[in-house]
């Protein structure tokens, strides 16, 4: 896909080539693409050439200027036949091309020397050559040739590959957002559902604890009447058998003494009884609240667990598409 660039000039030609010194020479980089295109420029030669900047990413029709730097440590000896050559690959992630860099060393020129081919037969010369070479282009950009034509047809049918390899690529990100959508908002809904369910526990643990309070309350006063039940048959029986102590026609001071004694000591008795019992509803109440505090710790680290863990797993979900 050579046409999705220009390149100006084509070819890089230093001239009176020194060791140890730095020329530099301007390439012109044009995106002919609908689309930006990110490509890197390497040479094949890095001790010699460098390429500044080296990454480019051009938006389309965006001309941008390249610094070819040449420099030689050492001195070469002069070819019989033209310059030296070097190629330079220009790679991105859908094409490949190259484009050649000639230098001639200090006191080399094009007229100098032939080249002695095979069998000893001696070459053209370094102009003829480069004559020849440009009657060929010209040939295979000559309108309507054969050459021109299978150029063109090759440049389309990659064009075509290329269309089609964006539009599939394009395709494949439109998709893997829209799972990313989807599972974006399936997250969202299990989140309100978890939060739902959250709530409905602690309502019902609420209804819960406000029914055990309630029932709690209620046996206490079953316990109440219990209580006065027993204190006021115990009062009956005390005022009966007080009743027949004094109504004999000898009555038992004695008897009657500790009889008293014995009705205050089960006053005292079941004072002390419903102290116990109301400590015992206390410790029974700091109990639940207890219980209570401890499933509510339980359940908020629980809820933070799944919710990181909800959380994790969207992130590795949205990584991995």
């Amino acid at each position: 896909m050579d046409n999705v660039l220009s390149l100006y000039p084509e070819e890089i030609t230093f001239s009176d080539v020194r060791p140890n010194n730095v020329y530099i020479q301007t390439l012109e980089v044009t995106n002919n693409f609908q689309n930006p295109v990110s490509f890197r420029i390497r040479p094949n030669s890095i001790e010699r050439f460098s390429i500044e900047p080296s990454t480019l990413t051009l938006k389309p029709q965006e001309t941008r200027k390249v610094q070819v730097k040449l420099k030689i440590l050492k001195s070469l000896p002069k070819k019989k036949c033209g310059p030296y050559r070097e190629s330079v690959q220009i790679k991105s992630e859908f094409f490949e091309r190259r484009f050649q860099i000639s230098y001639f060393p200090s006191g080399a020129t094009a007229k100098e020397g032939l080249d002695q081919g095979d069998g000893g037969r001696p070459a053209l010369p370094v102009r003829a050559s480069f004559r020849q070479e440009h009657e060929a282009e010209s040939r295979k950009e000559r309108p309507g040739s054969p050459d021109s034509l299978n150029a063109d047809s090759s440049i389309n049918i990659k064009d075509d590959k290329f269309h089609m390899q964006s539009n599939q690529i394009s395709s494949e990100v439109q998709d893997r957002d829209s799972q990313i959508a989807q599972l974006r908002s399936r997250i969202e809904r299990l989140s309100a559902e978890l939060f739902e369910c959250t709530a409905d526990r602690d309502h019902l643990r609420a209804r819960e604890l406000a029914l055990a309070v309630e029932n709690r309350e209620l046996l206490g006063r079953v316990e109440d009447y219990q209580d006065r039940s027993a204190a006021v048959e115990s009062a009956r029986q005390y005022v009966e058998a007080l009743q027949r102590e004094v109504s004999a026609a000898a009555p038992d001071l004695r008897g009657l003494a500790e009889l008293v004694a014995s009705r205050e000591r089960g006053e005292r008795e079941e004072r002390d009884r419903k102290v116990l019992r109301i400590l015992r509803g206390k410790d029974q109440r700091i109990a639940e609240l207890e219980s209570r505090v401890s499933d509510l710790d339980r359940a908020c680290s629980s809820s933070q667990r799944r919710a990181e863990a909800a959380e994790e797993a969207a992130a590795r979900a949205v990584a991995e598409l």
